[in-house]
């Protein structure tokens, strides 16, 4: 007797395969935000490490030439490009790697990949990118270099993630792509002036959210935009001690032509530095002041328990980065030089990582 297919099983595992996309996408409409913060932070390092290994692979490089040939290679790109980029070429190796697998294991957390091969796919994807991106960013500029970088990592991740689905729209993978071809042309090509204002406002930042994320912790906080509103105190406290900082260059402009010239324009600087990290400390305390006054319940010795080693742990932190930056030289290794790449990076992942995350959630949606 011929039997017929089982049609109630089949519906099942329709039904089965239905429930599991929609799974997904309800996965995707609620990845959290946190994610980025994680994802800029790995982004972040990975980049620094693999662009100062990069160098110092290059230095090397360049002093064996030199020894066993008995020549002298000049530094300059122009020159340099002739003999050695293979170390940068395998920083970028490895910092792109280190990047990507930072950003699967971010899609990993949040439960939107299935597969554990995928980390490989796009790490080696980064990695070829970093590997293209770091020497075009020695030889000709850093804005080119990440673009290169964006445009090939960033092809090959969502070009996997489109086979995992993950993108279900063609308008998802341009947008995305663009994003870090973007974020990485322009995290890479910002010129000093503009580094050093983002420096000041991810340390100020940093700082509210340290404090916020204390008084979180101690269950200080219950309103959901507190620590917004807290971080966004520090914010301004740094933009008035960056105007004090200001008024002090302006002064010893006026009288001097620059702070070594006598020990009394150094006492001016001294002077303008310390007040405008008193305008900006007292400005944030009292931003969390208001802040703890909207909660109903607070013990203000608690609170005082929570900001005041707060405080002295972010300013051990900051003093220490400080030091690092201007005495850690060792060989041609610069602690100065690898943080301002890790500031970088940490612009150029913070944009695509947002564009990402946000296009993800709303792509779902329609």
């Amino acid at each position: 007797m011929k039997q017929t297919p089982d049609n109630h099983q089949s519906d099942e595992f329709l039904n089965s395969d239905s429930l599991q996309e929609e799974r997904r996408l309800n996965q995707a409409l609620a990845i959290r935000w946190k994610g980025l913060l994680w994802l800029t932070i790995g982004w972040a390092i990975s980049w620094a490490i693999g662009w100062e290994l990069g160098l110092e692979l290059d230095r090397v490089i360049r002093n064996a030439i030199e020894a066993v040939f008995e020549i002298s290679i000049d530094p300059s790109p122009s020159n340099f490009f002739r003999f050695s980029l293979i170390g940068l070429t395998i920083g970028g190796l490895i910092g792109g790697a280190m990047g990507g697998g930072t950003l699967v294991w971010v899609l990993w957390k949040e439960n939107l990949l299935r597969r554990k091969q995928i980390f490989i796919w796009v790490m080696l994807g980064w990695g070829i990118g970093g590997a293209m991106g770091l020497p075009l960013g020695r030889t000709m500029s850093l804005a080119i270099g990440g673009m290169i970088c964006g445009l090939v990592g960033g092809g090959i991740m969502v070009w996997v993630l489109w086979k995992e689905n993950i993108f279900s729209y063609t308008r998802s993978v341009i947008l995305v792509l663009l994003g870090w071809v973007i974020g990485l042309a322009i995290g890479w090509g910002i010129p000093f002036e503009i580094r050093w204002l983002i420096n000041l406002v991810i340390g100020w930042s940093a700082v509210g959210g340290f404090i916020a994320w204390l008084l979180r912790k101690a269950k200080i906080l219950h309103h959901m935009h507190s620590p917004l509103w807290i971080i966004l105190g520090w914010l301004i406290g740094g933009a008035g001690s960056f105007v004090v900082w200001f008024i002090g260059f302006i002064f010893i402009r006026a009288m001097g032509d620059g702070v070594g010239d006598s020990p009394v324009m150094a006492m001016y600087a001294l002077i303008f530095l310390v007040a405008g990290l008193i305008v900006g400390v007292a400005t944030g305390i009292t931003f969390t002041a208001f802040v703890l006054r909207r909660e109903k319940t607070i013990n203000y010795m608690q609170v005082f328990s929570q900001i005041a080693p707060g405080l002295v742990v972010v300013g051990l932190i900051i003093w220490a980065v400080v030091w690092a930056m201007i005495n850690v030289h060792v060989t041609s290794f610069n602690f100065a030089r690898l943080s301002d790449f890790a500031i970088r990076s940490a612009v150029s992942g913070a944009t695509g990582g947002a564009i990402m995350i946000w296009h993800l959630k709303k792509a779902t949606k329609s």
